[in-house]
């Protein structure tokens, strides 16, 4: 699989790169270190992903590029086709919705240990900020149900019973 989306990392962004997977719910996360020594982050969408979904995510990206000068954030490269986002086949014929960014390096915060209350509020102040930049944007695809968002967390009553320590 790997050898797979390498192929298409060169055929598409010129960007000849060893591949290593990365942690995600959904979708494939492919870290890639280019032969310049440059790191990119693949981002390989499930199969029927959304075409609206990746842009409203580039669109935000973009939104906290142009109002907030202290989040880290980087823009989605452009492909070889001048598109920020190509449609390519997988090992299996499906198509994947595809996009490239320059990559973060960095530790998961749930892998790093120990969490002192300096780092803990060093998130809470870069949580603040990315909250700060976000303010007035807006996108069609936002106005969806999203099971991370605390205001619609009712799903989860038909799947309380699967909770086997209940004081916990």
């Amino acid at each position: 699989m790997i050898e797979h989306w390498r192929k298409h990392l060169l055929d598409n962004w010129g960007i000849d790169a060893q591949l290593s997977a990365l942690n995600g719910e959904y979708d494939l996360n492919i870290k890639a270190i280019a032969t310049s020594g440059d790191l990119f982050l693949v981002k390989v969408m499930r199969p029927d992903c959304d075409v609206d979904f990746v842009k409203m995510q580039s669109s935000a990206l973009s939104h906290i590029k142009r109002c907030a000068e202290t989040v880290n954030v980087h823009q989605i490269l452009l492909s070889k086709n001048n598109r920020d986002i190509e449609s390519l086949p997988d090992e299996n014929g499906q198509r994947r919705l595809v996009w490239v960014l320059p990559f973060i390096a960095g530790i998961e915060y749930a892998q790093f240990s120990p969490k002192s209350l300096q780092l803990i509020n060093d998130l809470g102040v870069s949580i603040g900020r990315l909250h700060k930049a976000l303010d007035g944007f807006e996108h069609q695809y936002l106005q969806r149900d999203f099971k991370w968002n605390l205001l619609q967390a009712n799903w989860i009553s038909d799947h309380l019973l699967l909770i086997a320590d209940v004081p916990r």
